[in-house]
């Protein structure tokens, strides 16, 4: 029997008790992961309730050894100061965590998996320096985006963390093709590879309520309800505009920010006999939701994945999306209608028409197509190919 690889998976975003949502599509690659390697995973989180000292919380979640350390947040107005002091409490809080898990349990690690190369590479570096642990990279972050162009306002000491982070790692894996394409085009060039997102396909998948769909239909859409993204203004104009000739559905938020604001603009539009809105939810709460539903919308400006929408093929449901980036380029009538990004009269029409014909659409086929790109066994055998790949060289 082969022994397993001894893996430390360091994530710039994970799920924590300051941001329980945080990075959750990150802890899901740890999950599947898990099982096929020595798993250990470490991520920091700035804190400004602490002072002077780090809190490190070790436990096993969902059975992964997960290390969170809570270091003191940096207050201060002085850029140069600040960017200084940043940078050591956030190595530092690397080197004690990294301590406590060898404490713990005294191995030797054969590879390092960033998560998001910013902030996470900064530690990856330093092991491949001091100890000659190789590292690869999984980047999931919309700051790369041509939408914004975040990457460019960045401050130079952010892009130079980037820069040698990508540069220095043996792989650079995206969850998108369009999000590849866009860091090779701000000149990030290393071997890149496109690995998805994972869904668990056996709490998203087609049920008997999914085919059983009573009453007013359910249109669900599960984001942050940012605007600046998820162009949440726009998506609920044109849900009043369809409101003010049809009352045969309901329109279903799931948001786990902006909720204030987010009531707001339900008020402004006089929404509330057509929109119901509910907070942050548990994966099976999330996976139940999707089984009720008709069919599910994202209008996004901008995306590099959209585990979302992943889910909601995966549990049979047709979409309405704008095609936006990552998932939202795939283009099958199977799996709903796609549409062109912020543009109100057709996403009107398109809704107005997906009311009427969403139990046209077999949600077995819809699952099935989903399931084969983003069911566990498949992600997770091509990350240990890949570990096994930068050992081997």
């Amino acid at each position: 029997m082969k022994k397993k690889l001894n893996v430390l998976f360091i994530s710039s975003w994970y799920p924590n008790r300051l941001h329980p949502t945080l990075g959750n599509f990150v802890q899901k690659h740890a999950e599947i992961i898990n099982p096929l390697v020595n798993l250990y995973v470490l991520t920091v989180i700035p804190d400004k309730n602490l002072k002077d000292d780090f809190d490190i919380d070790q436990q096993i979640i969902n059975g992964v050894n997960t290390t969170i350390v809570y270091y003191p947040k940096i207050k201060t107005s002085f850029p140069i100061v600040s960017q200084t002091k940043k940078y050591h409490n956030l190595l530092t809080a690397y080197k004690r965590g990294y301590e406590s898990i060898l404490e713990q349990n005294p191995i030797n690690f054969d590879i390092t998996h960033c998560n998001i190369t910013y902030q996470s590479s900064v530690f990856a570096r330093h092991l491949k320096s001091k100890f000659n642990i190789p590292y690869i990279i999984t980047e999931h972050s919309t700051v790369f985006s041509p939408h914004k162009n975040e990457y460019k306002k960045l401050k130079f000491l952010h892009q130079l963390i980037i820069k040698k982070g990508i540069k220095n790692a043996s792989y650079v894996t995206t969850v998108s093709e369009h999000l590849k394409q866009s860091m090779l085009k701000l000149g990030l060039f290393n071997t890149y590879k496109v690995i998805p997102n994972v869904v668990n396909t056996s709490i998203f998948k087609p049920s008997k309520s999914t085919i059983e769909k009573k009453g007013k239909a359910v249109i669900l859409h599960i984001s942050h309800m940012g605007n600046q993204q998820k162009n949440s203004v726009e998506m609920l104009k044109v849900i009043k505009k369809i409101s003010t000739y049809r009352t045969d559905f309901v329109f279903k938020i799931i948001a786990d920010d902006n909720i204030e604001s987010t009531k707001a603009l339900i008020k402004k539009f006089n929404l509330s006999q057509f929109v119901i809105l509910e907070s942050t939810k548990t994966t099976e709460q999330i996976a139940s939701e999707m089984n009720k539903a008709s069919f599910f919308l994202l209008y996004s400006n901008y995306e590099t994945f959209s585990v979302v929408l992943a889910e909601a093929w995966c549990s049979g449901l047709p979409a309405v999306y704008s095609k936006c980036g990552g998932l939202t380029d795939i283009h099958n009538r199977n799996l709903g209608v796609q549409i062109e990004v912020n543009n109100n009269l057709q996403l009107e029409k398109v809704l107005d028409n997906m009311l009427n014909t969403y139990h046209h659409y077999n949600p077995y086929v819809i699952s099935e197509i989903a399931r084969t790109k983003f069911e566990a066994s498949s992600v997770g055998n091509q990350f240990l190919n890949l570990y096994k790949k930068v050992i081997k060289h």
